[in-house]
């Protein structure tokens, strides 16, 4: 058994087991596309010729951006100064013709003299297609207007989270959109089609009216998180006691407006019977087409039992390793809290710089810390189980060197396509990446029980992909689901596990399966780079110049970094939309 390589003893022989799988099942998935660098795609599978230049495709790309629809909810932009909540035309002959200047973009793409394009302008192409075919699936398929009474909840609940403004002018705008949310979930009385909402997404529609959000991102800070739209509207008013008559009137219309909808919803709950998922052809479709990753779901499936099982051996090893030590102790405040964070981030800071890990900006300014130091009447969520601990996994993964840097540096490029693009698999792969990394490189030494729960924080990775697969091919009910989750994850939450249920039946298939495959694909570029550089290899210049090509389908960036085709030669010639007829 080999123990040592370049001088350096390894620990822990899980992850070298977890690697052998990663890889001997990588290989299986990949043998039915892989071709290798010798061999180009095959005539069927290359970028076509055509007369539309590469500057044309840049302009159709943006004038598709300001028009697209939004998937998780309908119309909010909380961010504008002067706001009111649009009401969008969801008829049958609007959505036509949104339908028909999509299908008019396709095939504008299709006479595009691709084949004469450098590799990244060729991959543009596929980014932009992809988008393009997302909006298509989006109208024809997912239909959230129709099928997903969260659409406009979600908008309804931004508005109760604004401040109550001191200005005369900010008072006058607040109303307009609570009036705006009236009409809103009027609208959504009039859109949705009862038959097609599933009962999984009308279950969870229910719970975001009455329940509190288990997450919290993004929201107003609580110390305890209002109890759905319907507390947050409370809330809204409370804060509203010393404001005009006029705000607090239109306060109480909008907090009406919700309490009818739930009444709605819960008249018509027993007709929201539509399968969940997509179904196996159309989930494979999109993951190939739309989000251009070269695995099969049922591929997928197999790489995450593989990893779920690794996981569960090395919890088991570590905590063996461990038991004589004493357990961590929550922080008890938010004080203690907050300054565990400064800590554990300024020793992450030292250790990437130290390490030569990668570069980082001079000016690069605090980034986010996303888990906040909450008392949640049921008891603190995974997450913050985790972090009230030790912060440092969540960091690594959602701050620094993750998705805060990831976002950091891609926010500062000018590029007119890729600027606008964060694939999910990219985005979460990278982050995943870090908080293994950080142990495989020693920042973890010294912290054997923090290692335990770097585990607990990965096994949530593989069986969430397994769940959303699942839930797409309509063979598990969301409870189902849930009860799957809770069965392989140690201290996982009900409100967390159904939080995510609710994101990955919302949104164009795949982000669950993303955090997953995400990892998988790094590690397999990795493992390309360093084969073909020796010792030439250098980690911080491969993390610099795998963050220098943006947050795109790491295929494309295997393609860019690599030269290898194997991987996106299936990606050239798309199909229909399985199973749809125009």
């Amino acid at each position: 058994m080999l123990q040592k390589r370049t001088g350096r003893t390894y620990r822990g022989g899980g992850h070298q087991l977890r690697r052998i799988a990663y890889f001997t099942v990588l290989a299986l998935a990949s043998a039915h596309l892989c071709w290798g660098r010798e061999h180009a795609c095959s005539p069927d599978l290359m970028p076509h010729s055509g007369t539309g230049s590469y500057g044309e495709l840049v302009r159709l790309f943006q004038e598709f951006q300001g028009t697209r629809l939004r998937m998780t909810d309908a119309v909010v932009d909380l961010s504008a100064d002067s706001f009111d909540i649009t009401r969008i035309d969801f008829s049958e002959r609007a959505v036509a013709g949104r339908r028909s200047k999509v299908t008019s973009a396709l095939e504008s793409l299709a006479t595009m003299n691709v084949a004469a394009w450098d590799v990244s302008q060729q991959d543009d192409f596929l980014l932009v297609r992809g988008q393009l075919l997302e909006e298509l699936f989006t109208l024809d398929v997912m239909r959230p207007w129709a099928r997903d009474p969260l659409y406009y909840l979600a908008d309804a609940m931004s508005v109760a989270m604004m401040d109550i403004p001191a200005r005369k002018e900010g008072r006058a705008q607040l109303r307009s959109k609570l009036q705006g949310v009236v009409q809103l979930l009027e609208d959504a009385r009039r859109n949705l089609v009862p038959s097609e909402v599933s009962a999984a997404v009308a279950e969870l529609s229910e719970d975001n009216l009455s329940k509190p959000d288990a997450q919290g991102i993004m929201h107003p800070f609580r110390v305890n998180p209002p109890a759905g739209a319907i507390g947050w509207y409370d809330d809204l008013l409370a804060r509203a006691r010393s404001a005009d008559r006029e705000t607090r009137r239109s306060i109480l219309a909008a907090r009406a407006a919700v309490l009818s909808y739930a009444d709605w919803l819960r008249s018509h709950h027993s007709q929201m019977t539509a399968p969940n998922g997509v179904g196996r052809e159309r989930l494979d479709w999109v993951l190939r087409y739309v989000k251009l990753v070269p695995y099969t779901a049922d591929e997928i499936f197999a790489l995450n039992e593989q990893e779920r099982d690794q996981l569960w051996t090395d919890y088991a090893w570590e905590q063996h390793r461990n038991r004589a030590l004493p357990l961590l102790v929550p922080a008890a405040s938010a004080e203690e809290y907050a300054a565990r964070v400064a800590t554990v981030q300024q020793r992450i800071r030292d250790f990437v710089d130290s390490e030569d890990l990668i570069s980082v900006p001079v000016d690069l300014g605090p980034l986010q810390v996303y888990t906040r130091f909450t008392q949640r009447q049921q008891g603190p969520n995974l997450w913050e189980w985790i972090q009230y601990r030790d912060p440092s996994p969540d960091l690594f993964h959602a701050t620094f060197p993750g998705h805060g840097l990831d976002d950091a540096l891609s926010d500062r490029s000018r590029h007119s396509i890729r600027h606008l693009i964060r694939d999910g698999a990219r985005h979460e792969g990278w982050a995943r990446y870090w908080e293994e990394a950080g142990e495989r490189l020693g920042f973890y030494e010294g912290a054997p029980r923090t290692k335990e729960l770097l585990e607990i924080f990965a096994m949530y990775r593989p069986v969430r992909s397994q769940g959303d697969i699942n839930l797409q091919l309509n063979r598990a009910t969301l409870q189902q689901t849930i009860d799957m989750w809770r069965k392989w994850v140690p201290m996982l939450d009900d409100g967390l596990a159904r939080s995510d249920a609710e994101s990955y039946l919302r949104t164009t298939p795949g982000y669950g399966i993303g955090y997953a495959v995400g990892l998988i694909q790094l590690k397999h570029l990795v493992a390309d780079r360093k084969r073909e550089l020796g010792e030439r290899f250098n980690l911080r210049e491969f993390h610099d110049a795998f963050l220098s090509h943006g947050r795109i389908p790491i295929a494309l960036t295997r393609r860019e970094m690599t030269g290898e085709e194997d991987e996106v030669c299936a990606f050239w010639s798309a199909p229909p939309i399985p199973g749809l007829v125009h």
